[in-house]
């Protein structure tokens, strides 16, 4: 007789999976509210459990902090799919920086990063950087491939300047408020100057 899923191991996982995301939702709501100051306490209360059961899947709120910003950088780079070569690209900087929120989560790792290069936290990031910035530096070469994007400045670097540009902006929408449009703006001018060297004469 096969064995009953929901409460077999693989039951177990998928009940595990499915708190966890239920966690992570409520830490969202909590931090749109609290921003850092947020505690393992605070999200347990906002999904109707114990601290010590968020603590379970979540021992720090470093490690939730993270999980959190591993979450955003998934739904925001499935944001780009089969879109053009540069909303691709557009997708990939706002992977790091969507929403106030988005950056306010981003600031407040890349502080603690900062200060504890070899924590926890610090390896974490360099990771996500490595990795968005190797992402990023793929689109940027297929784009040059396509003739879409300059290619007299190697890709890896421009890469480097689009996340910095990225990072400016976040930067701007902590301090000047929730701007969505106008970080849009920005970053499609970006692009734009991007282009073949040929676009701009004339």
């Amino acid at each position: 007789m096969e064995q009953d899923r929901t409460n077999g191991p693989r039951g177990s996982y998928r009940k595990g999976q499915l708190q966890r995301a239920r966690l992570l939702d409520s830490a969202t709501a909590v931090f749109e509210r609290r921003g850092g100051d947020l505690t393992l306490g605070d999200v347990g209360e906002q999904a109707g459990v114990s601290r010590e059961s968020v603590r379970h899947y979540f021992p720090t709120v470093a490690d939730l902090l993270l999980a959190m910003q591993e979450q955003r950088d998934r739904e925001a780079e499935a944001g780009g799919g089969d879109a053009p070569l540069d909303q691709r690209i557009a997708a990939e900087i706002r992977s790091a920086h969507v929403t106030r929120g988005s950056a306010a989560l981003t600031a407040i790792l890349t502080a603690s990063a900062v200060i504890d290069t070899e924590g926890r936290v610090g390896q974490a990031m360099r990771v996500r950087l490595a990795r968005l910035r190797s992402s990023l530096g793929a689109a940027v070469r297929a784009a040059q491939e396509a003739g879409e994007f300059r290619d007299d400045i190697e890709a890896e670097l421009l890469a480097r300047l689009l996340l910095a540009a990225s990072q400016g902006l976040a930067a701007q929408i902590l301090i000047e408020g929730d701007d969505a449009a106008g970080v849009s703006a920005a970053q499609a001018a970006l692009i734009r100057l991007l282009g073949p060297p040929d676009r701009h004469e004339g």
